[in-house]
């Protein structure tokens, strides 16, 4: 929707607001009519933003709690932090730009087209520069030159949005790869029982995979859940959610029950179901569609690994 609005809603305030200065009278110019289309777009821009800021938070996405308890055995809530704790031996850390980065560079860009834009319009209506050219000839519209560095601007941020596309990608790719994992491309729809006996069936999601540590590990997000497997064989056990804590089953190692007990009660473990047995460990959760709870995947690899750990006593 953002990208939308400035790539449509842009250009059109460019051609309404150069069509409103051509046509004002030089000896009597009104400001407000020519600056109104800018005013309401950068106005647009900013309820945009602002609205982001509101629903996805200005810092890495966090599920909402307090920070675990000292003396805990519990990862870390920032997200960025996290990653940097899972990072594979061996891997680089990415020196890419961040997504918030990019955010930066394009509102500082966006800000400079605002500004040259009608800075060039009140040149020429005020006739302090009224030179203009006719790029299709005498019979076609003249264009002012005092808004022609606004024009070259929008031209270069076009360009420039392009290229940061691509680095976002580059970006994306990097993060995986601190991680040993790569995008294994969408998993496949999965049935689900409906309650009064019907069966659904949810649109597959994205799926990332990869060996960390020795291990195959896959992970799986759709709408409404997500899966970590770490395929390395275990003892059989379950544990659930009970109350903000991981509880296991009787019969669970007791080695895993050690390492649940020294993990803090916290609202990212809600909705956690973990299995183990001969295929590995999966850890699965029933989610929202908020980007806190998108990127929970990162609490549950790190709690599979740490299961695993513990299991092989390699901790």
């Amino acid at each position: 929707m953002y990208l939308l609005y400035v790539m449509v809603g842009l250009p059109l305030t460019i051609v309404v607001t150069v069509y409103i200065a051509l046509r004002s009278d030089p000896s009597e110019p009104e400001i407000l009519p020519i600056a109104a289309p800018v005013l309401v777009w950068v106005a647009g821009l900013l309820i945009l933003q602002w609205t982001s800021l509101l629903t996805d938070g200005v810092g890495p996405a966090a599920p909402e709690g307090e920070e675990p308890q000292a003396g805990t055995a519990a990862p870390p809530l920032d997200r960025e932090a996290l990653h940097a704790v899972l990072r594979v031996d061996g891997g680089h850390v990415s020196s890419a730009p961040t997504s918030r980065s990019f955010a930066v560079r394009g509102f500082l860009l966006f800000t400079a087209f605002t500004i040259a834009l009608p800075a060039g319009a009140l040149l020429y209506i005020t006739g302090i520069v009224g030179a203009t050219i006719s790029p299709l000839g005498a019979g076609g519209p003249a264009i002012p030159v005092a808004v022609l560095p606004g024009l070259v601007l929008v031209a270069f941020g076009v360009l420039r949005l392009a290229g940061q596309y691509r680095q976002a990608t580059r970006v994306a790719d990097s993060y995986l790869k601190d991680l040993g994992l790569r995008l294994d491309g969408p998993s496949p729809p999965v049935s689900v029982a409906h309650p009064k006996g019907a069966t659904a069936r949810p649109p597959g999601g994205l799926a990332y995979a990869g060996e960390r540590h020795g291990w195959p590990v896959r992970i799986e997000q759709s709408a409404g859940a997500s899966s970590v497997h770490v395929a390395n064989p275990m003892p059989p056990f379950v544990a659930r959610e009970l109350d903000l804590a991981l509880s296991p089953e009787p019969g669970t190692p007791p080695a895993v029950v050690d390492a649940l007990a020294e993990l803090s009660p916290h609202p990212r473990w809600a909705n956690v179901r973990v299995t183990a047995g001969d295929d590995g460990v999966l850890v699965e959760r029933q989610v929202d569609a908020s980007m806190a709870y998108r990127e929970l995947w990162l609490d549950d690899l790190w709690l599979a690994e740490r299961l695993v750990s513990v299991s092989d006593n390699r901790i």
